[in-house]
């Protein structure tokens, strides 16, 4: 598991601190949620879907990110930019089918 200490010093990648967060259970509720707007999505980063949905959907999931944050040593915190980035993780294993 990487910290946040570890992510910012660039001893992982974006994509492998937020994979630390996905669960399969989340990922299903992300196909369910966003379903042909992923597969149908041109931007890399998933940005031609209107941010407000992320922002939205990042909410169910503040507990989630927190407690994965206490556990790595971050503090009991979260961001909606957490979520998102979570989020966004999630939906890129879900189109690259991992």
């Amino acid at each position: 598991m990487f910290t946040r200490e570890q992510y910012l010093a660039k001893e992982c990648t974006h994509r492998e601190y937020w994979a630390q967060f996905v669960t399969p259970s989340i990922k299903g509720t992300v196909a369910s949620d966003f379903g042909d707007s992923l597969v149908n999505s041109t931007d890399p980063y998933f940005n031609d879907i209107p941010l407000h949905r992320w922002d939205r959907f990042a909410d169910r999931y503040k507990q989630h990110i927190a407690r994965v944050n206490k556990a790595l040593g971050n503090g009991h915190v979260y961001s909606l930019s957490d979520g998102v980035c979570m989020l966004k993780e999630a939906a890129r294993q879900i189109v690259e089918g991992n």
